[in-house]
């Protein structure tokens, strides 16, 4: 994890120095600032936050505030007295603006959404009338703020809400009045972790894949002791029933693009029979990415599933319920996260919605189909294994690559690849969507997005190569593959077209910037093999000519 240095600037109308404490703890292992604006000044702190010069280190604006205190036509609704409901839009508008600024400045800015202290009862029984509810005017203040920002990827709307709900005491009026504290520590700490968990995605440190057991995890029972019949599973029971919605909401991550694999200790045929047969099962067979149900190790599966679907242990989440099993893999695997797990199975649901390492900076198509693409990376092995050779395999897989220049459509998943690839990649900068449309629409630069697909089924947009177009030569500034997506010469094909690029414009040379980190050892391995000589941090490759696309790859320029 970087040791490099993180600014938070805390800016309130408002205490809000709980936070700070929180987020020390948050982000024990980094070298942290954080500096706290003066209380109700909030305006001031944004234009002196944009004029301050930009330092070395990533910079995170964190902005609070009371809708009662920004927002002042919301003060006439809120004390009874005649109000302009367009105007308190406009002010909205008005304060997206800051918004809008700050996020040109900053790496990241987090914005808490609005709500009122719940002593506050507002127009009674008429509080969600539209246009009139003190509270339903707020909910539409809410979604005006988040439309207008929708477009900003480095900004990110936090449900305060949501923490008030999960905290047993969000409020505590003496803190109110004898210092200004709108919230108890709860509340700070859980905005600490939605923060921590809002810098991991777009660091692309969202886990992957889910290990779990089965007894007592995805049914109740023993299956071994207990039979198929006699598993808790559905039907008229409070504990088959909180089973059943665990599952929903694991299918929900799936969905979300997270991996679902299986590690138990049971019968294999057994087992695999109550998961496509049990009429009660939410979880079918297709939505699980690999099973290792046996009677070895479980530190060793994992280990083993890692390796066969090319995943590092940290991406993996392993949920068990025995302390004996978890302790096991803990102790053996310190990069699985091992998550305490509750005996009551009726608060599976609400441990799992606590695991926030699973939240990602950006949803993309790809996500939707993940289980489905790693699913086809598995029927490409068993191909390899029957052939022998890798050479011959690859002639087999009907190889297709096809690239496009990045646009709106391919952009999200761009940011994402960006974000999270760390072995094939030149310079490892973390960019959002603006900033690499902002990169690319640069005069003399450009960015090309590539895409494959095999016999087995589309791998979707697993490459992306930035470039600027000099007066002698092109010099490659990105130069990204998806891991899953390497050993099959995709990277020379994307190779071939910068080659391809710089032959039509008449360039001589490729010059490629290459940035070692502890993970991407590979990219510059591959510059070393084909042609590029480096010196320096720097590589050149000057016989163009040299530069091939592989015979058993066939490469479309799309539109």
């Amino acid at each position: 994890m970087s040791k490099g240095k993180i600014k938070f600037s805390l800016v309130s109308d408002f205490t809000i120095n709980p936070l700070h404490a929180a987020l020390k703890k948050q982000f024990a292992e980094q070298n942290l600032e954080i500096f706290i604006h003066p209380i109700d000044q909030v305006r001031q702190s944004i234009d002196e936050i944009c004029s301050a010069e930009s330092g070395e280190e990533e910079h995170i604006v964190v902005l609070w505030t009371n809708p009662r205190r920004q927002i002042y036509e919301f003060v006439n609704l809120c004390t009874q007295n005649k109000f302009d409901i367009e105007l308190i839009f406009q002010q909205v508008a008005e304060f997206s603006e800051y918004i809008r600024r700050v996020s040109r400045t900053a790496k990241l800015v987090i914005v808490p959404i609005w709500t009122i202290d719940s002593s506050y009862r507002g127009n009674g029984i008429l509080d969600f009338k539209h246009s009139a509810g003190i509270y339903n005017i707020l909910m539409q203040m809410n979604l005006k703020l988040s439309e207008s920002l929708d477009d900003l990827t480095n900004v990110f709307l936090l449900n305060t809400e949501q923490w008030i709900k999960l905290s047993e005491k969000a409020e505590d009026e003496k803190l109110w009045y004898l210092g200004k504290i709108p919230f108890t520590q709860s509340i700070f700490t859980q905005a600490s972790e939605d923060i921590r968990a809002v810098y991991d995605a777009v660091k692309g440190r969202a886990k992957k894949l889910l290990v779990l057991d089965l007894d007592n995890i995805l049914w109740g029972g023993i299956l071994g002791e207990d039979g198929m019949q006699g598993i808790r599973l559905g039907g008229i029971d409070y504990i088959g029933e909180a089973f059943t919605d665990f599952q929903k909401h694991l299918l929900q991550l799936k969905n979300r693009g997270i991996l679902l694999a299986v590690c138990s200790k049971n019968d294999e045929v057994t087992a695999m029979n109550v998961i496509e047969n049990h009429s009660e099962m939410i979880l079918q067979k297709e939505d699980f990415t690999a099973f290792k149900i046996n009677w070895q190790d479980k530190a060793k599966n994992i280990s083993e599933l890692a390796l066969e679907l090319n995943l590092g242990l940290d991406s993996i989440v392993f949920i068990d319920d025995s302390p004996f099993e978890r302790s096991r893999v803990a102790s053996e695997l310190p990069q699985v996260l091992v998550p305490e797990w509750p005996e009551d199975p009726i608060y599976y649901v609400r441990a799992l919605n606590s695991l926030k390492c699973f939240d990602k900076a950006a949803f993309s198509l790809e996500d939707s189909h993940r289980t489905d693409l790693y699913k086809q990376e598995q029927e490409r092995k068993k191909l390899v294994e029957a052939v022998g050779d890798i050479e011959g395999w690859l002639y087999q897989i009907e190889l297709e690559v096809s690239y496009e220049f990045i646009n709106e459509n391919n952009l999200e998943r761009v940011s994402q690849l960006f974000n999270k690839t760390n072995q094939f990649n030149l310079i490892t900068r973390r960019m959002g969507q603006s900033e690499i449309m902002s990169y690319c629409n640069k005069e003399n630069s450009s960015g090309l997005a590539f895409y494959a697909r095999d016999r087995f089924g589309s791998y979707g947009l697993i490459g992306f190569c930035s470039f600027d177009i000099n007066q002698s030569d092109i010099i490659l500034r990105d130069f990204l593959l998806s891991c899953r997506a390497m050993g099959r010469g995709i990277e020379k094909s994307m190779l071939y077209v910068i080659k391809d690029l710089a032959v039509n414009k008449f360039k001589s040379s490729i010059r490629a910037q290459f940035i070692p980190t502890e993970k991407n050892k590979a990219c510059a391995d591959f510059l070393i093999k084909n042609g590029f000589i480096k010196r320096e941090n720097m590589y050149y490759h000057y016989k163009l000519d040299e530069i091939c696309n592989p015979e058993y790859i066939k490469l479309i320029k799309k539109n």
